[in-house]
């Protein structure tokens, strides 16, 4: 049976798509995190449910829409790289897209909570007749939904990604130092997720664990936007494929 491969010219494009799409969902992520989109919930309490702006709303319209951003480029990233890191190990790799892709269809769902609560302060109307205090319990409780369930998004997130860059180790298709940075950047958000859902308290210290990893997503993006994979790498594994596919044995 013969095995039909990528050209080279086509893992390059894939590798620059995969490290763009990393750079764009990292840019964005961090524009949702430290912009000013959330500014709006600044002044409103039950008391003043009224306390915005036009310009507040814009703004975290404009945040709702980086979001969607950033998760349609997790989308693409992922898909990007499990085009050349299925030859690799197709368990492993199916395992990456699936829970990236998980990771997205999640976020979605944070979209929508926080869509519901810009509706409930911006649109009365659409639930006419419940006092101010019910309508900002609501708020609350969408804006807590969002916030807090992320924690079980990054668990997900993490297995995804620990998968990909175990696949990146094995193959070298980056330097090696730069995928155990991955696979210790993600084991440690993973864990650090767990312990947040496990002991809420320590939310206050979650940055000490997410800024490493954002440093790492911008290393990594960069990397492969710029230099792609490591085309001897790329050639070693085409080789062993068919050997793999024949039940040969492998030495290393």
């Amino acid at each position: 049976m013969r095995t039909a491969f990528f050209s080279k010219p086509s893992i390059h494009a894939m590798a620059r798509v995969s490290g763009f799409a990393y750079l764009a969902y990292s840019i964005l992520g961090i524009f949702i995190t430290m912009g000013p989109s959330d500014q709006i919930w600044g002044e409103v309490t039950a008391a003043s449910l009224s306390a915005y702006s036009t310009t507040d709303v814009l703004l975290y319209r404009t945040g709702l829409l980086a979001e969607t951003g950033m998760y349609l480029f997790v989308m693409i990233s992922a898909a990007a790289m499990y085009s050349y890191l299925r030859h690799v190990g197709p368990g492993l790799a199916a395992i990456g897209g699936y829970c990236r892709l998980a990771e997205s269809i999640i976020g979605a769902a944070f979209i929508i909570f926080a869509y519901a609560a810009l509706a409930i302060l911006t649109r009365p109307e659409l639930i006419a007749g419940l006092p101010d205090e019910t309508r900002y319990a609501l708020i609350k409780f969408f804006l807590h939904l969002k916030g807090y369930s992320i924690f079980f998004l990054l668990i997900i997130m993490s297995a995804g990604a620990l998968s990909y860059y175990v696949l990146f180790f094995k193959s070298r298709f980056i330097p090696r130092w730069l995928s155990a940075w991955g696979i210790f950047t993600y084991a440690t958000v993973g864990l650090g997720a767990v312990t947040i859902i496990l002991f809420p308290a320590m939310t206050r210290w979650i940055m000490f664990v997410f800024l490493p990893g954002s440093a790492f997503e911008f290393a990594v993006g960069f990397w492969l936007l710029f230099r792609g994979i490591d085309m001897p790498a790329w050639d070693q594994i085409q080789s062993e494929t068919p050997k793999k596919a024949s039940g040969e044995k492998l030495t290393t």
